[in-house]
């Protein structure tokens, strides 16, 4: 990941125009290409076949029983404001929902089919 991390240790002294809360359009455009270029540049230097489509990167993932496995990658640049804690926080608690979700159902299939055998 050397031309990413490059490309990272570029964006510290870098200077945007603002749009009130948001980066420029045409240098957001640009900055984000510019990242997904240089993501590009690593993963196919590693040998993952890979395509540029309007919704970004496709990475082709070889599967001995599907062949192969699209899967792909796009990057988003967030508005300045942006809450990494709240965003996290929100990820963390949908995870402990589904979890519980998870666990309530298999605790009822349980009951379900110890009642059954009853």
């Amino acid at each position: 990941m050397s031309n990413f991390k490059t490309f990272v240790s570029s964006v510290a002294s870098k200077v945007f125009k603002l749009s009130g809360e948001k980066i420029n359009q045409t240098e957001r455009n640009a900055f984000k290409a510019s990242a997904i270029e240089s993501i590009s540049t690593d993963l196919s230097a590693s040998g993952i076949t890979l395509h540029r489509t309007t919704e970004g990167l496709v990475l082709e993932i070889p599967n001995d029983e599907l062949g192969v496995i699209y899967m792909g990658l796009d990057l988003k640049v967030k508005d300045t404001d942006f809450d990494i804690t709240e965003a996290t926080a929100e990820y963390v608690a949908k995870q402990e929902a589904a979890k519980a979700r998870v666990e309530a159902a298999a605790k009822r299939k349980a009951q379900r089919l110890a009642a059954k055998s009853k």
